[in-house]
C-alpha cells in the first residue's frame, strides 16, 4: 500500500509547494473520505472537493469565474414592520412584480461584473434561483466558514458581505467546477491548473469508516513528515535501529560512570528500548528475542539493523531503505529527556517542602 500512497502524497505536497521553497503550509493538503469503492482507487484533485451538490441545474462549469457572499442570496426585507393594503389584483400583481424585478437586476448585474459560480454560506431563495437558472450561473451553498474559507484560498476570492455586483478583483477564478457521483456520494470538485494551485485534496476510497480514518491518520502524518524533511534533509535507519544504538552507547557510558548517575543514564537507555521493543510485539515476534538480536547485531558493528517486522530477524534498514527523518527522532528525544527532567524537578520539590498542619508546642 506504502508504493501507492507514497508518490499520491509526494505529488501532493509537490503541487502546494511554491517554486524553490523548502516549506509549505500542511493545511494546503486536505483529505476527503468517501466510503465506497478500495483504497486502490484513491486519487489525487489538484484543487478542492467539497462534500455537497450544487443547487439547480448547472452543475458544470469551465472556466468559472467565482464571486463568494457571507449573506443569503435573497430580496433584502425591511428592518421595520409595516402594513401594506392591497385593492385590487392589479396591484398584488404590480407588488410582486416589482419584487422580481429588483431581484432580476440584482443578479443580471452579478453577472455581468463576469460572474458565473455564485457560492454563498447561507442559502438561496426560490426566485434567485430561477434568475440564476436564467442566466446560466452556477450555485453552491458551502455551510462551514472553515470550508468556505480554504475554498477562497483555493480560487482566490474575497467574501462579500453585501449582496451586489463585485470588483474584478474580488472574483475567483477556477479551470473548472463540476459535479461527480463518487461512490454513493455526489461532491462538487475545483480543479484547478498545476500553475495555480493552491490546495490539493487527497480523495480516500475504502469500504469501511475506521479503515479510512486510519489511512487519513497516516497520509496526515507522511505530509508532516515532508514538511519536517524540508528543513532538515538528514535520514537515520528505522525498524528501531537508531534507538538500538542510542541505548547501547548510552549503558556502556552508564557503565563506566562511578557515581549515582549511572542508574539514571541505564534506566534512560532501557527507556529507548521501547520503539523496537513495540515493533516486534505488534508484528507477533517475542520481543525479547528481537532486542537481544539487535544487541548482538550492533555490537558486532552493524548499526544499521533494525527488526524486521515480516519474518522477525536483524535485518539492514538503510539496505532495505526504511528511513526516518532525523529531525523528528531527534525532536523526540528531546522532549521525552525535558518531559522525565521535568517530573524528577517537581518530585524534588515536593519532598524538599515542609509538611503542612500546626507547629509542634
Amino acid at each position: 500500500m506504502e508504493d501507492f500512497f507514497a508518490p499520491l502524497v509526494a505529488k501532493a505536497c509537490l503541487q502546494v509547494m511554491p517554486p524553490g521553497a523548502n516549506n509549505f503550509n500542511v493545511d494546503s493538503v486536505r483529505v476527503n473520505k468517501i466510503i465506497g469503492g478500495s483504497f486502490g482507487m484513491s486519487t489525487l484533485v489538484n484543487g478542492m472537493v467539497v462534500p455537497r451538490d450544487t443547487e439547480g441545474t448547472v452543475k458544470t462549469m469551465s472556466n468559472a469565474k467565482v464571486v463568494v457572499f457571507n449573506v443569503e442570496v435573497e430580496a433584502t426585507a425591511t428592518e421595520n414592520k409595516g402594513t401594506v393594503l392591497i385593492e385590487s389584483s392589479d396591484q398584488l400583481m404590480n407588488y410582486n412584480r416589482s419584487e422580481e424585478m429588483a431581484m432580476e437586476a440584482m443578479i443580471k448585474s452579478i453577472a455581468e461584473c463576469g460572474a458565473n459560480v455564485i457560492i454563498t454560506s447561507s442559502k438561496f431563495s426560490e426566485m434567485a434561483m430561477h434568475y440564476c437558472e436564467r442566466y446560466g450561473i452556477m450555485m453552491l451553498k458551502i455551510v462551514s466558514k472553515f470550508e468556505l474559507r480554504r475554498v477562497c484560498k483555493t480560487i482566490g476570492a474575497a467574501q462579500l458581505a453585501k449582496l451586489g455586483p463585485c470588483a474584478p478583483e474580488e472574483l475567483g477564478t477556477c479551470s473548472s467546477i463540476c459535479v461527480e457521483d463518487i461512490g454513493d456520494t455526489r461532491v462538487t470538485v475545483f480543479r484547478q491548473d498545476e500553475s495555480d494551485s493552491q490546495i490539493s485534496t487527497i480523495l480516500l476510497r475504502g469500504g469501511t469508516k475506521n479503515g479510512l480514518d486510519d489511512l487519513q491518520r497516516s497520509i496526515e502524518n507522511s505530509v508532516n513528515c515532508v514538511k519536517m524533511f524540508l528543513g532538515d534533509g538528514r535520514l537515520c535507519a528505522g525498524g528501531g535501529a537508531t534507538e538500538i544504538e542510542l541505548a547501547r552507547q548510552l549503558y556502556s557510558i552508564g557503565e563506566s560512570c562511578p557515581g549515582m548517575e549511572q542508574y539514571a543514564m541505564k534506566k534512560f537507555a532501557e527507556a529507548l528500548e521501547v520503539v523496537p521493543r513495540t515493533l516486534a510485539e505488534n508484528s507477533g515476534q517475542l520481543a525479547t528475542e528481537a532486542i537481544s538480536s539487535l544487541y548482538a547485531a550492533h555490537q558486532a558493528g552493524e548499526t544499521n539493523h533494525g527488526v524486521d517486522i515480516s519474518d522477525g530477524s536483524a535485518k539492514d534498514m538503510a539496505a532495505a531503505e526504511v528511513l526516518d527523518v532525523l529531525a523528528t527522532k531527534r525532536s523526540a528525544v528531546k522532549l521525552a529527556a525535558d518531559a522525565a527532567i521535568t517530573v524528577l524537578r517537581v518530585d524534588t520539590i515536593i519532598m524538599a517542602k515542609q509538611a503542612g498542619g500546626p507547629k509542634a508546642g
